[in-house]
């Protein structure tokens, strides 16, 4: 219980970190890639990093939230990597026997 408000607190002791946003969408995708926790973990914190910096790189030519940009970001690459996971085995020519 105390991991699960981790982030949600030093987001509020701190306004300017934008990844408590995030939810669990970068480790959602990061355990699509690798099936190893510390490599999962690893993507995870990419992952976070490469969507808060371009959410907040977009955000700055809008006058929408930081937020909207980030959490979009982040479902955005979700699908893409599960609709990509899905589609694999349809794409793969068929092996002869």
């Amino acid at each position: 219980m105390i991991l699960n408000l981790t982030p949600y607190l030093i987001g509020v002791q701190c306004p300017l970190c934008k990844w408590r946003h995030l939810g669990g969408a970068p480790a959602a995708t990061a355990v699509r890639f690798s099936s190893r926790p510390p490599i999962a973990i690893a993507i995870g914190i990419l992952l976070a990093l490469v969507f808060i910096w371009f959410g907040l790189a977009i955000a700055f030519f809008s006058p929408h939230p930081v937020s909207i940009f980030i959490t979009t970001l982040a479902f955005a690459t979700y699908l893409v990597v599960r609709l990509g996971e899905a589609l694999r085995p349809r794409l793969r020519p068929a092996a002869s026997a």
